[in-house]
């Protein structure tokens, strides 16, 4: 991809995404604060309730829909981006590549994607843990809220910083344009 300033304007839609991300944890962690708070009063154990057992099995299916939604998402975006970059391949002897005036556009479809796989995870992410936290203050569950911290750590994971983001923007460049010559074989 060319380096055509799209970089250089990064750092405001990112401020925004980041600024998402750490909503999405600061309110399933000062919601968690609140639960261990309040579950000073009454023993913590590790006993498996049906309620228990219920957050363990929704938290671990959160955990899997996280592995397989956003990636899905990213496959479906890039290709309908190289739907649209279609019409405008530019045809250089027996080859054919993307015009350089549409890398910014392009970078931008990719940042709205990532905006878009970054919010579905940490949405995902974020209803396993309030219904976790829920289960661990209703239950004293030990269980319940460990898996809630694990996932809590997850979700922070998704803070995207401005080399990860500037990278994973090229990345799916690459994939898109090994994309259009897979399509050309």
């Amino acid at each position: 991809m060319a380096a055509d300033n799209w970089q250089a304007r990064l750092q405001t839609p990112l401020r925004t995404l980041q600024i998402t991300v750490l909503a999405l944890a600061a309110g399933s962690g000062f919601f968690a604060a609140i639960v261990i708070f309040l579950g000073l009063e009454q023993p913590w154990d590790w006993n498996l309730s049906v309620m228990t057992l219920i957050a363990l099995i929704y938290g671990g299916s959160s955990v899997f829909l996280r592995l397989v939604v956003p990636p899905l998402i990213v496959t479906r975006g890039r290709k309908g981006i190289l739907n649209q970059l279609r019409s405008g391949l530019e045809e250089v002897g027996n080859d054919f590549r993307f015009p350089a005036l549409s890398d910014a556009n392009v970078a931008w479809q990719f940042l709205a994607l990532l905006n878009t796989r970054t919010i579905i995870a940490g949405a995902l992410l974020e209803g396993a843990i309030f219904f976790l936290l829920v289960v661990s203050m209703t239950d004293n569950s030990l269980l319940a809220i460990s898996l809630a911290a694990l996932l809590w750590l997850l979700l922070i994971a998704h803070f995207p910083t401005h080399g990860w983001t500037q990278q994973w923007i090229e990345d799916q460049w690459r994939l898109l344009q090994e994309e259009q010559c897979l399509r050309r074989q």
